[in-house]
């Protein structure tokens, strides 16, 4: 066998008692490549590398779980796994006939004797088994988010702090990027949901989960200058029917190649995002990236896993033309019913005497008695028996108690789930009006109704508690 130099330890073996998870290569029936596991969990390959009469040596390395994931699928060479060992040394273990360790020698992983590295070609080919698909679950995972990733790229645009980009600029970079992919989500999936015969809720509902499941990942990054990899989550996202299917699988190629790709110095791609998306998509979409792309602190480029485009926004900087055709500033008119959408929902407490009259209640009262307020997305909204509608009376048994929802966007919503009446709008009296029709409509539906359908319809069993 080869006459090795390294550091002779004498006293057994030099680490944790091994286990052996699987034998990864044979030669002729015999081990060649084994993957261990030591007490603290630590991965180590041991390979067969030299014998005479006697003896058989093996080079046992520790292994980071990230390298040995590499090498199984095929995407690194089993000489770069000994060249890119966790550890920087290695042992050298020789076994007598008996299986007797005889001789154990320490030496640098640098160190590794030539003739003991396998070929450049030492690829393994087997594939994951079951075992694997498992043991490297989230390696598998975040292997597939880094190869549909998106690379956003800052540099700061002067060299005062080196190539390093403020954690303020790297931050704006992230939050822009994410909003941007999030308000792709809600734009695409409100379009490809627009069909479907299910309430407004439920595509509310569904929205809601795609942003939630398909929630920009962090691939991987980088710290030279600051780089994200960027992704949507298609691959926790479970599709309800064939339909959705289609958008999760192409959403990622959609977002490059509507969003991404775009050329921001030119106004003939400003006037083709224009007329593809409304003022208020555009708003969701762009003008997150429009705030990056303006920031004269930074310079961007953008590409993907695959580098099969690039967009450096440096050569091509954003144009004042494309700006303002694709995210144009608002009118007078158009910035205070923007303030209006911004309107939030605010609950409050307060302590008033029995009997009081609400609404002869003061600005000034209501700030002495208030015991606490807090923002919320919805309120109860309750109608109260007597019900007056087109002049008539309505009667109930007690108090119908619904629900009152703000968009974000302005919108309003009454709804009751259980009742299945739900009406939204930009004006209260309306929807409260256009409720109280509704819930009419259902009493006399309710009333002309047979018995079996009173007994089995779920809204016709929670009207009867009313009426």
């Amino acid at each position: 066998m080869l006459e090795v130099k390294g550091i002779q330890i004498a006293n057994g073996l030099p680490f944790d008692q091994l286990e052996l998870i699987t034998e990864l290569l044979d030669f002729d029936g015999e081990p060649m490549l084994l993957h261990l596991k030591d007490e603290r969990g630590s991965d180590w390959v041991c390979y067969w590398v030299d014998f005479d009469e006697s003896h058989k040596r093996w080079v046992y390395g520790k292994v980071s779980i990230e390298e040995l994931y590499y090498y199984l699928i095929g995407s690194k060479s089993l000489k770069s796994l000994f060249q890119d060992l966790a550890a920087d040394y290695v042992f050298l273990l020789d076994f007598d006939i008996n299986g007797q360790c005889t001789s154990v020698i320490m030496l640098n992983s640098y160190a590794i004797p030539e003739k003991y590295l396998a070929g450049e070609n030492s690829y393994y080919s087997l594939g994951i088994n079951e075992y694997y698909q498992v043991y490297l679950k989230d390696h598998l995972y975040i292997d597939r988010l880094r190869h549909e990733s998106y690379r956003l790229i800052a540099k700061p645009s002067d060299d005062s702090h080196g190539p390093t980009v403020s954690a303020k600029d790297a931050a704006m970079v992230l939050h822009g990027a994410s909003k941007s992919m999030e308000g792709f989500i809600d734009v695409t999936g409100a379009k490809m949901l627009e069909q479907k015969p299910i309430t407004t809720t439920k595509k509310t509902k569904k929205i809601n989960r795609f942003k939630n499941d398909l929630s920009p990942r962090v691939a991987n990054n980088l710290f030279h200058s600051f780089e994200v990899w960027l992704t949507m989550d298609v691959i926790t996202l479970e599709a309800d029917d064939d339909e959705e299917k289609v958008w999760r699988n192409t959403l990622i190629e959609m977002y490059k190649n509507e969003v991404l790709n775009v050329d921001i110095s030119n106004e003939t791609d400003a006037k083709i995002i224009a007329n593809k998306y409304t003022p208020e998509e555009r708003k969701k979409i762009f003008e997150p990236l429009i705030r990056i792309y303006d920031n004269d602190n930074i310079s961007i480029k953008i590409t993907d896993y695959k580098n099969t485009f690039e967009r450096d926004f440096k050569k091509k900087p954003l144009s004042e033309e494309f700006k303002q055709i694709v995210t144009p500033k608002p009118t007078k008119e158009q910035a205070e019913e923007e303030k209006q959408k911004r309107l939030k929902l605010f609950q409050f407490v307060v302590a008033l005497e029995e009997g009081q009259d609400i609404s002869s209640i003061k600005i000034k009262d209501l700030k002495e008695n208030l015991l606490f307020g807090d923002e919320q997305p919805e309120a109860p909204y309750t109608i109260h028996s007597p019900m007056i509608y087109n002049n008539i009376s309505y009667v109930f048994r007690k108090d119908i108690k619904g629900k009152f929802l703000l968009y974000p966007d302005g919108v309003k919503k009454i709804f009751h789930p259980e009742l299945e009446i739900e009406v939204e709008g930009e004006d209260v009296k309306e929807i409260d009006n256009a409720f109280k029709g509704r819930l009419v409509d259902l009493i006399l539906e309710y009333t002309n109704s047979s018995d079996q359908r009173k007994a089995t319809e779920e809204r016709f069993i929670e009207l009867a508690k009313y009426i």
